[in-house]
């Protein structure tokens, strides 16, 4: 879940000093202080005011609700193992984020569990992408490095703290300090920034859990064309080649028909695409022989991929443009198939 598996430190970000029961962290968003015993964790931001801090047991002493500490726990019916890590919740915050859900944004008084589930509809608090990440509105946000469930507690059961159930016996958290602009970029440092989306993503999305037939399906492209909503083919910049009556299409707005076949289906100039002769089953197909169907009106060179069912593994194919022929740069399976390369026909360029 780490770019490249791995943290980059930047240790004179912070500055060192001990205290006297423990330890102190400070950097130019906050500062973080550690005590020996009983053992804690006070985070403080940049003016100095403590946003949140970890529960130890006699926090509990101030209410008759047992609380579960921040601490290791083993269940009694199966002896596995977890990690809970419990942190003060103040009255007035307000915690978002955790993935798609269709509970209230604000997720304080819940109880959001982290597992993918189809939540076959918008009437229940399953959820199907979940992340394990969440803001406060204190100034901070909490990133929980794991692939196990976890079971979120904000307030829901004491409204004072909220828990993380992490079904691991490690509690990987990382804490980022500041606005919620500076919170996210630093969380995408650490996971990864999604390169910018194209245009055509952008626009207007039609969907439902389902369709029951294709009547059901027509009928609602019909009420948008009828309502003069655009649901039209945008294509990215390029060429597009289509697979089934090979005519061109360049970067844009367009109304494509379906082919013999009643679907769209679009190859980027520039693409190789591997075919095999069909056969009775999967079980009969040859994989020693392939066909290179070419897709260029004006590369000379184009790029595609292969996998073969033998080694399981993804290989990359280039080749070059000689003449009028396109030949194979490098054998990526060595020998492995008999390669016979096909320029695709094109039919018309609109």
């Amino acid at each position: 879940m780490l770019v490249n598996g791995k943290v980059q430190q930047d240790k004179s970000a912070w500055k060192y000093s001990k205290t006297e029961s423990g330890y102190r962290y400070s950097g130019p968003n906050g500062s973080v202080v550690i005590t020996g015993y009983p053992w804690r964790i006070e985070i403080f931001n940049a003016d100095g005011k403590l946003i949140t801090k970890t529960i130890n047991n006699i926090d509990g002493s101030e209410t008759f609700t047992p609380l579960l500490p921040f601490s290791f726990v083993r269940r009694a019916s199966d002896y596995s193992t977890s990690m809970d890590a419990v942190f003060s919740l103040s009255p007035d915050e307000k915690i978002f984020g955790c993935g798609e859900s269709f509970t209230e944004f604000d997720k304080r008084g819940q109880k959001v569990v982290l597992w993918a589930d189809d939540a076959n509809g918008t009437q229940n608090e399953t959820m199907y992408k979940p992340i394990p990440f969440f803001l406060s509105s204190r100034g901070y946000g909490l990133f929980m490095h794991t692939s196990s469930p976890i079971t979120c507690d904000f307030g829901k059961y004491y409204s004072g703290i909220y828990s993380l159930m992490i079904g691991d016996d490690e509690a990987d958290i990382f804490i980022f300090l500041g606005e919620p602009k500076d919170v996210l970029n630093e969380y995408t440092n650490i996971t990864g920034k999604a390169p910018m989306p194209p245009l055509w993503s952008f626009g207007f999305w039609m969907s439902r859990i389902t369709y029951f037939s294709e009547a059901e399906g027509r009928e609602v492209t019909k009420k948008l064309r009828e309502n003069k909503i655009p649901s039209d083919v945008y294509l990215p910049p390029g060429q597009w080649i289509d697979y089934q009556t090979a005519k061109v299409y360049s970067g844009g707005w367009h109304n494509i028909e379906a082919g013999k076949i009643p679907i769209v289906v679009l190859v980027h100039e520039g693409a190789v695409i591997p075919h095999i002769a069909l056969a009775q089953s999967t079980a009969q197909m040859d994989w020693s022989k392939l066909d290179l169907i070419v897709y260029a009106t004006d590369s000379k060179k184009v790029k595609g991929l292969i996998c073969l069912p033998s080694d399981n593994l993804l290989h990359k194919i280039s080749l070059v443009k000689k003449g009028d022929q396109f030949i194979m740069e490098i054998d990526p399976l060595a020998g492995k198939v008999s390669w016979k390369m096909t320029l695709f026909q094109i039919n018309a360029v609109i």
